[in-house]
């Protein structure tokens, strides 16, 4: 028994499947709600981790032992670096959404 022809002829569009990336997204219709929805979450976590590290749930690495920094000042002080070691290094959001200390 032969196929059947497409009843429709040319007129019809290709049904093709269609891959919707992150781009299409974020340029759509509702791409500035996609882009403020994404900023919104990603701002929640860095200050809920920022939140975190600053009550001191958050482990010093290796790069903040130093008790004593040199003062930049022109007097020369050394002084006690506890609040400034604590912004030593750069942290991270992982994929869980907890910081992580960047590798030295």
């Amino acid at each position: 028994m032969p196929k059947r022809s497409c009843p429709f002829g040319e007129v019809a569009p290709l049904q093709l499947k269609t891959r919707v990336g992150l781009r299409e997204l974020s340029r759509g219709v509702r791409g500035e709600e996609y882009r403020r929805e994404v900023f919104e979450r990603a701002r929640r976590l860095l200050f809920r981790g920022a939140r975190a590290y600053m009550e001191g749930a958050w482990p010093a690495g290796p790069a903040a032992t130093c008790a004593v920094i040199y003062s930049p000042e022109p007097d020369g002080e050394a002084r006690d670096g506890s609040a400034e070691r604590r912004w030593r290094g750069q942290l991270l959001i992982g994929h869980d959404g907890k910081l992580l200390r960047r590798p030295a």
